[in-house]
Formats: structure tokens, C-alpha cells, sequence
């Protein structure tokens, strides 16, 4: 389980992401984002972790997490009770990129500033009446496009600008912005994060990326480490493995190929790691995608 900065794909059309999902499991990463996260679990449970804290959420549970907090939501595959079973809505916005500075300073939007700025680096549960309120608007929401998008955010903002104190208590019993990465900390990962996704081809020194990251060696270790739960070196084999996935399911590249084109120096410490982090070959994994995507 390793820390990673998670980069929110947009539209073009799009200054806020939401989304609805569902899927056999619940097997979101532990991520870290500027943005503030919405999350709605519309069906089925996992267990969570935001920042230093760790829960369980079932179906009807909301909440909402803070910029750069570091969390993680998952359950065990043989929970799944179906291909559709982990039913969830994720809305993920940053205030001042998708509402505007200006527009968030004007008086008639003060009460939203100030949930947006309660909010901005804490991690809140959504409880009591508001739950309801909020679970009605985000469903709504899914459906809205264009200047109806951006209604349905304030009107989602506004309800939670006057939802009592009660309704909305602090994720780890306190408002607190602790568990948020410093962004003296972010920038530094994110040149590592960047070189990686640039480099992970290539051979990656620890004393390159710990340059990169303008630290001695041990002290970047030390570091990653703290941040991330995990080393450097896990961290650029999964990364690795990841690319080895995407390659697998979305080209006719053979394995031998894909293993030196993502880093690896041989096909057998390739094998290895991808059925640890995988739970099966290449050549299993990519059989299996075929078979589930093949219209029939």
C-alpha cells in the first residue's frame, strides 16, 4: 500500500469531476489530491482510512475529504455479492479553479466560503437530515451538464453551509487539517511522481530520484517512506506493473516486449512481480481481460 498523487482527468467542457460508479468491489487506492472529495456510498460497505483514521462505511454513507489528505477505501474481493454490488457518486472539485476567486468573495456566497474553507483540509462525515439532503442533490447531480452542473454544486454547497454542527462531524474527532500533506511536502512529490511517469522506462537510481527531490539519499528514504507508507523502490515496481497492465490489455505487444519496454531487466523478475501484485501472469491476466471484453 503505497501513497500516490492522484491527477483528476477533466473534459474540456468540465471544471469539476463527478462521477457514478459501480463495480464487483470497493478498490480505490491510497491516494492523495488537491481537490475536495465527495464521496456517497449509494450500495455495499468497505473499510476506510483518511488521514490517520480508519472506519467502515456502509450503503448510505457520505462524506467529504479535504484537499491533499491522504485516504483509501477497499473491501475483500469475496464480500462482492455481484459484478454491480459497490454502487458509489464521487464528486471532486477545486473551489477557487471551478467556482472563481471573485465569485467566491462576494457576499451573497459567504456562507459557502466559509464550509468551503471548514471543509478545505478536513475530513467531515454527512450525518442526520443533511445526509438525506446531500445523497438527493449528488444523485441529481449526475444527470446535470453545462450551467445546471455548476447550480447543482452551489445547491450542494448551500446545504451544507446550513446543515447543523451535529450533522457534519470531524472524520478523527477534531477539526483539523494534520492529516493534510504540506505542500512543501507535495511539491517535492510531485517531482518525483513526474519524473517517474516520464522515466519509468529507464533505469531509476536511488541517488538520481533523490536529486530529483533535492535530498541526500538516506533523508529521501527516510522521506518516501513517511509519506507514502512504502518504499521507493515498491513504489516504482508497482508503477511499473501498472504501465505492464495497461500495455497488456491495450496492446498485441508479447510479454517479453511489454517487460523491457516498462523497466524490467528480465522477463523472469518481471513474472515475479507482476502474479505478487496481480495475482497471476501477464499472459493470465491478459487472457482474462480478453474473455470479459470480448462482445459476444
Amino acid at each position: 500500500m503505497t501513497l500516490q498523487l492522484q491527477r483528476v482527468s477533466l473534459r474540456p467542457n468540465q471544471s469539476f469531476f463527478v462521477g457514478r460508479f459501480a463495480n464487483p468491489d470497493f478498490n480505490f487506492p491510497y491516494v492523495f489530491h488537491p481537490e475536495i472529495e465527495i464521496l456517497y456510498i449509494e450500495n455495499g460497505f468497505c473499510n476506510a482510512m483518511v488521514g490517520n483514521t480508519s472506519y467502515r462505511m456502509n450503503t448510505g454513507d457520505i462524506q467529504i475529504i479535504g484537499r491533499n489528505i491522504p485516504h483509501l477505501f477497499h473491501n475483500a474481493p469475496e464480500d462482492s455479492q455481484g459484478p454491480t454490488w459497490a454502487k458509489s457518486i464521487v464528486l471532486v472539485f477545486r473551489p477557487r479553479e471551478t467556482i472563481g476567486e471573485h465569485l467566491l468573495s462576494t457576499p451573497e456566497l459567504s456562507d459557502i466560503r466559509r464550509i468551503i474553507d471548514r471543509i478545505n483540509n478536513s475530513g467531515v462525515h454527512v450525518k442526520g437530515k443533511t445526509r438525506e439532503v446531500i445523497r438527493d442533490l449528488l444523485i441529481r447531480q449526475c444527470k446535470l451538464v453545462g450551467i445546471d452542473s455548476m447550480i447543482g454544486l452551489l445547491k450542494i454547497l448551500k446545504a451544507l453551509s446550513q446543515a447543523p454542527q451535529e450533522d457534519m462531524p470531524a472524520i478523527d474527532g477534531e477539526e483539523s487539517s494534520s492529516s493534510a500533506m504540506h505542500d512543501q511536502d507535495i511539491r517535492r512529490l510531485n517531482r518525483v511522481f513526474e519524473y517517474i511517469q516520464q522515466n519509468f522506462n529507464d533505469t531509476i537510481s536511488l541517488n538520481e530520484i533523490a536529486d530529483i527531490a533535492k535530498m541526500a539519499p538516506a533523508s529521501f528514504s527516510r522521506f518516501f517512506r513517511k509519506k507514502t507508507k512504502g518504499t521507493f523502490q515498491n513504489y516504482l515496481i508497482e508503477y511499473r506493473i501498472k504501465e505492464a497492465s495497461i500495455s497488456l490489455m491495450q496492446s498485441e505487444k508479447n510479454v517479453t516486449e511489454i517487460c523491457y519496454e516498462t523497466g524490467f531487466n528480465n522477463l523472469s523478475n518481471f513474472n515475479r512481480h507482476f502474479r505478487r501484485l496481480k495475482g497471476k501472469s501477464p499472459t493470465e491476466f491478459r487472457d482474462q481481460w480478453r474473455r470479459e471484453h470480448t462482445v459476444k
